[in-house]
């Protein structure tokens, strides 16, 4: 009784922030893999800087934008990206190599997958 009473007295902005949470970070995500698939990784910069603060920080962002710098050519900046986005969450790692299967290719990149591997 008391929890579904709850649920009724709370107010209708803390209900829908927490589904509208789950569904912008889909979006932003459903977003940021169009632009880098359509090469506009410019704008995916921004736009993965803007998503993690509109999302509460939510670590898939970080690896976003570690690949839109290494698309750039910003190869040093988007390994120290890759490293904290490791650090704060690693379960994204498939997901970054998925939005681009050839990032494996560089050694720098490799090197540090090795190493987290080897952690594990």
């Amino acid at each position: 009784f008391f929890s579904s009473r709850r649920r009724h007295t709370r107010s209708l902005c803390d209900w829908s922030s927490d589904v509208c949470s789950s569904d912008l970070a889909k979006g932003w995500t459903e977003l940021l893999n169009c632009m880098y698939r359509a090469g506009l990784h410019e704008e995916g910069l921004n736009y993965s800087s803007l998503a993690f603060e509109q999302t509460d920080n939510k670590p898939v962002f970080i690896y976003f934008h570690s690949a839109f710098l290494f698309a750039l050519g910003k190869i040093q900046e988007s390994i120290s990206w890759l490293e904290k986005a490791i650090t704060v969450n690693p379960k994204f790692i498939r997901q970054f190599i998925e939005l681009d299967p050839s990032m494996l290719s560089h050694p720098r990149v490799s090197e540090l997958l090795a190493r987290v591997k080897k952690r594990k």
